[in-house]
């Protein structure tokens, strides 16, 4: 948890100073969240971060990596009952329409 509390914060900081460094601070911090947040340990905690980290991506205007967090995401979230659907197909919509310009 604090490894995915700790990307939260970096992706908040980047607003305000250092926005490239914080933010690829972020995605590290999310990445070893992962280590611990599996999908099979922690699937609620696993689909968070997941989505954390494709908002982080998404910023950075790194689409491909968003979307495929997008959609680990949403897979999980609607394995445990959550519907989501609607919020991930407008992220992955938006996102599918950036890489096509």
């Amino acid at each position: 948890m604090t490894q995915n509390n700790l990307g939260t914060a970096y992706s908040e900081l980047a607003g305000l100073e250092e926005r490239a460094a914080n933010l690829k601070r972020a995605i590290g911090c999310y990445e070893a969240a992962l280590v611990y947040r599996t999908a099979e340990a922690a699937p609620l905690a696993y689909a968070a971060t997941q989505n954390n980290l494709g908002l982080t991506y998404e910023v950075l205007e790194e689409w491909e990596k968003a979307i495929v967090c997008w959609e680990e995401s949403q897979r999980y979230y609607a394995q445990m009952g959550y519907d989501y659907a609607g919020y991930f197909a407008e992220k992955i919509a938006a996102a599918r329409a950036r890489l096509e310009v």
